[in-house]
């Protein structure tokens, strides 16, 4: 009898900051995140072998945190960390990627985006540009600025280091791609987004990518809506529905202020206590990074995170006071905030502010 397995060095991971939607799509594993964690992990280190050790931590932190309805995130982390720290130990750079990756995204869920920011940046550090892993890792960076309305940086990116799906189309490019097809949205460049994200889905879809799918479908919706396109409420209900299945919060919460609208809309038609949950944790994401995803014409006004957290609440209608207990902040604020923003746009009130809003397009 043999004791030793041996298996074809593989990329688990597949350069991607997570498990989930690595060299395979792990989807269907969620469903069942703890029992198969317990039942499977002595196995599959077996057959994977030490260089891959520590993945059965971060693919189970991830699947939590994917549907993390809390803010509590203190288990995520910790196996979070174990995982990191036995891939560290083992030298595989993918894996550390894959658990700093998860690790980030629940930093930028919980307010601490320099965190985030920090971690993924000494990641970098260490990964030689010729490396495969540093594309990925290049672009995290991009949309971890981008949170900010950091437009220099997605710019530098955009012309000098995204990939040009006109010519060859690479599916192991598709966070990168992802990337791109959120500036495009930022550079109000819809059909460009459109043409890159179908082509894409289309692999999502014949391949079983599920989660990419889901992400998909969300980035579709929004470019819909801001072509005021009334698809966009089929196309946010159909994967709200899908989400739903696997328990998945954070892949729709995570697009904070440039879904919210459009999820409050749904809430309007179809009430229930998932799309309830959901936009609770967007909303906090909403006020945490209200310039994601804003476009360049908008950029113009020299707004600053709170006063665009403001004028999107005022444009929503919304009162001073429920703005002030949605950004935490005092009514007598709000107010304040309100004055500089019609000094910006050059009104005397609200409804100058609102009607100023909704025909330049403002938000």
């Amino acid at each position: 009898m043999c004791g030793k397995l041996n298996v074809q060095s593989m990329s688990v991971s597949g350069n991607m900051p997570g498990i989930i939607n690595g060299g395979k799509d792990f989807c269907k594993w969620t469903k069942n995140d703890r029992l198969l964690y317990k039942m499977l992990k002595q196995s599959v280190n077996f057959v994977l072998g030490k260089d891959c050790r520590g993945i059965m931590e971060i693919a189970l932190g991830e699947s939590l945190f994917e549907k993390n309805t809390d803010s509590n995130y203190t288990e995520e982390l910790t196996l979070l960390n174990s995982g990191y720290y036995e891939a560290e130990a083992t030298g595989n750079m993918q894996l550390q990627f894959a658990a700093l990756g998860v690790m980030a995204r629940i930093y930028v869920a919980a307010g601490k985006l320099n965190y985030a920011y920090n971690a993924i940046d000494k990641l970098k550090g260490r990964i030689l540009p010729n490396e495969e892993l540093y594309g990925n890792v290049e672009a995290f960076l991009v949309n971890l600025s981008m949170l900010d309305g950091g437009g220099n940086e997605a710019a530098e990116w955009f012309d000098n280091a995204a990939p040009d799906e006109k010519g060859d189309f690479y599916i192991i490019d598709r966070y990168r791609y992802f990337t791109k097809i959120r500036i495009y949205i930022v550079k109000q460049m819809y059909k460009e987004a459109l043409s890159l994200l179908n082509r894409a889905d289309e692999y999502f879809v014949r391949y079983q990518r599920t989660i990419c799918h889901m992400e998909a479908a969300v980035l579709r919706a929004v470019i819909y809506y801001r072509m005021k396109n009334i698809a966009w409420k089929t196309e946010l209900k159909t994967v709200l529905s899908l989400c739903e299945e696997y328990g998945y919060i954070r892949i729709i919460a995570q697009y904070g202020i440039a879904v919210l609208d459009m999820l409050k809309m749904i809430e309007e038609d179809d009430p229930n206590k998932y799309l309830e949950i959901v936009i609770l944790n967007t909303k906090k994401i909403a006020v945490l990074y209200p310039l994601f995803l804003e476009t360049e014409k908008n950029m113009d006004y020299n707004f600053s995170k709170k006063e665009l957290a403001i004028l999107r609440l005022m444009c929503s209608g919304h009162t001073n006071s429920e703005i002030a207990s949605i950004i935490g902040s005092s009514v007598r604020t709000v107010k304040y905030y309100l004055s500089t923003i019609y000094e910006k746009l050059g009104v005397k009130g609200r409804a100058g502010a609102v009607n100023m809003c909704l025909k330049h397009g403002i938000v």
